[in-house]
């Protein structure tokens, strides 16, 4: 069953941004959503089992190269700055070297202990999913912190923890344009190298 919508006229006879989809709302996808969310809550039991046995691992899988990254994929408005691939480049760095110039709230958050605690599990739960089924996902987006002394991650907080729980010695990241110059002033070039 589908809720009528009331078409809103405007000059060029198309749906506005008002219109609600209320075909959300419909049964097959009330019934699509709830399979979606047992078959999630299956997936991270499974996980939070596997995750206790100190043998298991799974190998992070990342797009490294510019022209594998969709970036319509990256949810939000905090990637004003981050349109097309000519607005960053891509670097391979030092899973240790990474967290020596990120903010030093990381190392405290970023651990094997807290991997469901500290982050949505939902999040951790995908990616788990997707690295077990050999999808490459984005490599998280850094940003400076306010001070421009140490960096931040704005996209790719589950990603980068999931990697770190395996202990990758090395996690690619995506490094825009407007703070690379400080990057490199922040980073051991001899821990990094720049990627395609």
């Amino acid at each position: 069953m589908y809720i009528k919508v009331r078409r809103v006229p405007t000059n060029d006879n198309k749906l506005t941004d008002k219109q609600v989809d209320f075909g959300y709302f419909s049964l097959e996808n009330q019934r699509k959503r709830n399979e979606e969310n047992i078959k999630r809550e299956k997936d991270k039991k499974c996980f939070k089992n596997l995750l206790k046995d100190p043998n298991f691992k799974i190998q992070p899988k990342w797009h490294l190269s510019k022209n594998d990254i969709d970036l319509s994929h990256l949810k939000g408005e905090c990637h004003t700055d981050l349109k097309s691939s000519s607005d960053y480049n891509l670097y391979e760095i030092e899973r240790t070297e990474l967290f020596r110039i990120l903010d030093s709230s990381y190392l405290s958050t970023y651990t094997k202990e807290k991997i469901w605690k500290s982050h949505e599990d939902n999040k951790i739960t995908e990616v788990l999913v997707n690295w077990q089924s050999a999808v490459n996902l984005i490599p998280p987006v850094l940003i400076l912190n306010s001070n421009e002394d140490k960096l931040l991650i704005q996209d790719g907080k589950h990603r980068f923890a999931v990697a770190n729980y395996f202990e990758a010695k090395d996690v690619p990241i995506i490094i825009l344009n407007t703070i690379e110059k400080r990057f490199l002033e922040l980073a051991d070039s001899n821990k990094l190298k720049k990627l395609s």
